[in-house]
């Protein structure tokens, strides 16, 4: 018989590859010192530099090609939401579950029907949750890891939290038992996810830097120390940047039990839960582990939420606890002390202090290090800004990555402090304009407003920084000409150029409207540039995306005064009925409205400019809502209305929002507490009519109310 042709030197040429492979991740090292990269891990399945279980690659099915195509159709059914109320949708929905029996953990693993689950997980009742809650029970190691089932397990934790909140209340599970008369054994949610945590403790240093159980895993540890996932604050660890949200939403839960965002109450073995993940991640994980997590990009968001709950906990219970992954990582202690003697010395700290200040220059650690700031304790506070800020506010701010975690440590400093950091980074001022670095000065001078610090340095830096004349500043601030403002012509039949959006532009307006915030001479430098331009440049700025916020903060601004309004107010004379009808325009009308105030010559002005392009501004979206805004129609038709109205109408709230009359509908201008006008006589006759027509308790609702109930019904 022939022999098999084998090629000679199979296990040198393995080795050569081993170290090949070798000398590439020694070159990829860090340039942090003592971070070791070999703790973190480089591929699926291999975690904290050891070789972990392998994973739960447990094989559920697919789903028949009927199936699929019915649940897809369902999922359509339920994005178009197009039900008669909800109890036709509730029906739907039961349908579907029937339909789903036996094929729930298929479905959570498809990637064209689990965000039907999704859905599903939405809209479902207790009970509904509570049967998924028991089929996914023992599965859930492995639905974590799955690209499309770990989204789905990440919903029915946030929306079985709910329930389990309500089930505190003894009244509540009493209503709701859907178990009596049943074979179903009552568990509460409760306990349904405390057998949740069993099944995955034992493998959550491995899930913590897994590609995909991260996100369920953040969203588990938020939830059961009760914070709303949901806020912006905690979506931006919990999500994904490409995760797609779901537009539809749970008419289970009523909006004025649990307002979006809010905090909820869990019961106290959820707390238990958290103290005992956080003892087990701070003991099983060494410093060298929690370091390479640190500048990880799946493992620092999941140890930022570590972070956040340990920094959340009590004096007592960190004595209790001991030095947990905020002393690891930092290197300062984070155990009660008595005064004087809480401070080590300085030899002690030299390691993890070089270590955590190289991470403000990391681009993953930085966001690591703003939490720690953000949530730090006032004792670990003062120590890590002592150690690691107090003199080198100049070299962090001026540094792109470092900045951040700057704007961070502003933000909480005292006002002697904050004197001694803003000497610090004057002379860093011009370095930092010139490369367009002005997050740290904004964030700088809206602090410095905040805690009533001297700002005349500051502002002369600044002034000495852009070194140009008073007309030029607005333009170098944005970062444009007065040529780039003029409209580019569009042929017919072409849409016109999207324009790019710049963030130096942004910065730059950002600035400026901080400046404007403030008396003296950071109001005089802007305004002054502004107002300097001709008015064919004024109103180009006007429709600019970022010069109009800019424009508006000025008529807004409680430092303008009367003159600087009347300045800026003749210079868009003759254009705001244009203004009125551009998407950033449109807000500099509205914000007309409350500058005129004292200056009634002047909205008569403007709305006698309005009225006389009434055509023009009603086909117009944006027309409309300025027409709104104005009340035009009451000062076409009963113009002495419109003058008691104007001469009552929003007033500036101390953060510079609006406030519209109350049948004027805003256009994303906030509504602000003022003083509520005064009713007319036709307002005050309809209200005396309806309440004589409106039904007595007990009585049939016919007519008009019958069908004006019928319709909150249906809308709610």
């Amino acid at each position: 018989m022939p022999k098999e042709v084998k090629k000679r030197g199979r296990r040198a040429d393995r080795k050569r590859k081993e170290e090949a492979a070798a000398e590439v991740v020694q070159e990829l090292e860090e340039h942090i010192p003592g971070v070791d990269r070999k703790h973190v891990p480089q591929e699926e399945g291999y975690y904290g530099g050891e070789r972990g279980q392998p994973e739960d690659s447990q094989f559920y099915g697919l789903l028949t090609e009927e199936e699929a195509e019915y649940f897809r159709n369902a999922d359509e059914v339920l994005e178009a939401n197009q039900f008669y109320d909800v109890e036709e949708r509730g029906l739907f929905i039961s349908n579907v579950y029937r339909e789903a029996d036996g094929k729930e953990l298929k479905i959570a693993n498809s990637q064209g029907c689990s965000r039907l689950l999704e859905k599903l997980v939405l809209l479902s009742t207790p009970r509904q949750l509570k049967k998924l809650w028991r089929v996914f029970s023992g599965h859930f190691l492995n639905l974590v890891q799955h690209q499309f089932a770990s989204h789905c397990c990440e919903v029915l934790f946030e929306r079985s939290v709910v329930v389990a909140s309500r089930e505190l209340d003894p009244d509540y599970v009493a209503a709701h038992d859907e178990t009596t008369g049943t074979d179903e054994v009552f568990a509460s949610m409760e306990s349904l996810f405390l057998y949740m945590l069993n099944e995955l403790e034992p493998q959550l240093k491995p899930l913590i830097t897994h590609r995909f159980a991260s996100h369920p895993l953040r969203a588990l540890l938020l939830i059961l120390s009760g914070q709303p996932v949901s806020s912006s604050a905690s979506a931006s660890l919990v999500q994904s940047r490409k995760k797609k949200n779901i537009s539809i939403t749970s008419d289970f839960a009523p909006p004025e039990e649990r307002p979006r965002g809010a905090a909820i109450e869990v019961p106290a073995s959820f707390q238990d839960a958290i103290e005992k993940i956080l003892a087990a991640t701070s003991g099983t994980l060494s410093v060298e582990e929690i370091r390479s997590m640190a500048v990880h990009q799946v493992g620092s968001p999941t140890l930022q939420v570590l972070l956040q709950l340990e920094m959340r906990k009590g004096r007592k219970q960190k004595a209790k606890s001991g030095d947990g992954l905020l002393s690891k990582l930092t290197g300062i202690s984070t155990t009660e002390t008595p005064e004087g003697e809480g401070e080590t010395e300085a030899g002690d700290e030299d390691k993890p202090s070089s270590f955590f200040s190289n991470l403000l220059y990391d681009p993953v650690g930085s966001h690591l290090a703003e939490k720690i700031m953000s949530y730090a304790q006032k004792r670990e506070f003062k120590k890590l800004y002592k150690a690691h800020f107090k003199t080198r506010m100049g070299s962090l701010a001026r540094n792109e990555t470092a900045g951040f975690v700057v704007c961070k440590v502003l933000e909480k400093l005292s006002k002697e402090l904050l004197q001694e950091a803003m000497g610090e980074i004057i002379p860093q001022v011009k370095g930092m304009i010139e490369r367009s670095q002005v997050a740290v000065i904004k964030t700088l001078i809206d602090c410095c407003a905040r805690q009533g610090v001297e700002t005349s340095g500051l502002a002369k830096a600044i002034a000495g920084a852009y070194a140009c004349s008073s007309e030029e500043l607005i333009f170098k601030m944005l970062n444009t000409t007065p040529e780039e403002l003029i409209p580019k012509e569009v042929e017919e039949g072409k849409e016109p150029p999207r324009v790019k959006r710049d963030p130096k532009q942004r910065h730059g307006s950002l600035l400026a409207q901080s400046m404007l915030q403030l008396p003296g001479e950071f109001h005089r430098m802007v305004c002054e540039s502004i107002v300097a331009q001709i008015p064919s440049t004024v109103v180009n700025l006007s429709k600019h995306p970022q010069g109009s916020h800019v424009v508006q903060s000025l008529l807004l601004s409680p430092h303008s005064t009367t003159p600087d309004k009347r300045k800026l107010l003749n210079l868009l004379g003759g254009s705001f009925t244009v203004l009125a009808m551009h998407p950033a325009g449109s807000h500099i009308v509205d914000a007309a409205w409350i500058a005129t105030n004292g200056i009634m010559n002047y909205k008569q002005s403007i709305a006698q400019e309005l009225i006389n392009s009434e055509g023009e501004i009603r086909e117009s979206f944006f027309g409309r809502t300025v027409w709104r805004n104005w009340n035009m129609d009451k000062y076409k038709t009963r113009r002495s209305e419109w003058f008691n109205l104007a001469k009552e109408a929003g007033l500036i709230s101390s953060v510079g929002t609006l406030k519209l009359s109350n049948d004027s509908e805003s256009k994303g201008l906030g509504q602000g507490q003022g003083q509520e006008r005064k009713k007319t006589a036709l307002e005050l006759a309809r209200e005396r009519y309806g309440s004589a027509k409106r039904t007595a308790p007990g009585q049939p609702i016919t007519g008009a109310n019958a069908l004006a109930q019928n319709k909150r019904q249906r809308v709610g």
